[in-house]
């Protein structure tokens, strides 16, 4: 069963694939996480558990590296 917090952002996630930002208290290799909807990116079923992760780190750290070159 499919259970969410609430709110209008938490049930519009229920039964989608998100990729999101594990805290250190849960980490990501798990079957079942607990995490924020506002910490949440749903993602295209069709996508790869690879690529999912990537949708928050590879933009953040290439916004970080043209920061630095701009520097």
């Amino acid at each position: 069963m499919i259970k969410n917090g609430g709110g209008i952002m938490g049930w519009g996630l229920v039964n989608k694939k998100v990729a999101f930002t594990p805290t250190e208290a849960s980490g990501s290799y798990t079957q079942f996480a607990i995490a924020k909807s506002s910490e949440c990116l749903p993602v295209d079923k069709d996508m790869s558990f690879d690529h999912a992760a990537m949708s928050f780190v590879n933009p953040l750290t290439a916004m970080a590296m043209l920061d630095l070159a701009e520097k």
